[in-house]
């Protein structure tokens, strides 16, 4: 029998022996149990820091893609509720403001393709920035989603400032 890889367990990085199983610890090049030898010693653990992994600039990245994708989701929901609302939201602006009925008709068109557009393309930024891939295409999703406003708080707008953000910080992550 020659000298056999050594089977290592994932987690740990110690290993066990291929021929008796017994647990084996660091820089061992023989099986203290049946002295089996080692084709390479187990090399000594490296101490781990959350600065030099990339644990930190996924999270960033990942956080600003699903910002990116909240506020498109609100983008479309918002020119989903206009468009289905239409007449009642115009009925309503006359009411209350006055007007001509085409010009306010026009403008409540031009918000429904608005919000149409700009949660599309934060949508999409979002998916990009998932993924990151094409930086300037994420970016541009996040301007957009600063177009998305929102129902109450201009919620779409602060989750698209907040995406916006963190993809940029974490532009050296992207292919």
């Amino acid at each position: 029998m020659g000298d056999l890889e050594l089977a290592t367990s994932s987690n740990d990085r110690l290993g066990f022996c291929p021929n008796c199983g017994e647990y084996l610890k660091e820089e061992m090049t023989r099986c203290p149990k049946c002295g089996f030898p080692i084709k390479e010693a187990i090399p000594p653990l490296e101490p781990i820091s959350l600065r030099s992994s990339n644990v930190i600039g996924s999270t960033r990245s990942l956080m600003g893609a699903v910002c990116l994708v909240l506020s498109g989701l609100i983008g479309l929901t918002m020119s989903a509720f206009v468009m289905l609302n239409r007449e009642a939201i115009v009925a309503e602006i006359i009411n209350v403001y006055g007007g001509e009925l085409g010009n306010i008709q026009e403008a409540v068109t031009f918000l429904v393709v608005f919000w149409l557009i700009a949660g599309i393309m934060a949508f999409i930024g979002g998916f990009f920035a998932a993924q990151r891939r094409h930086f300037k295409i994420a970016m541009i999703g996040g301007v957009f989603a600063l177009g998305t406003f929102g129902l109450v708080f201009l919620e779409g707008s602060v989750l698209g400032l907040i995406g916006l953000i963190l993809v940029f910080l974490s532009r050296r992550e992207f292919r």
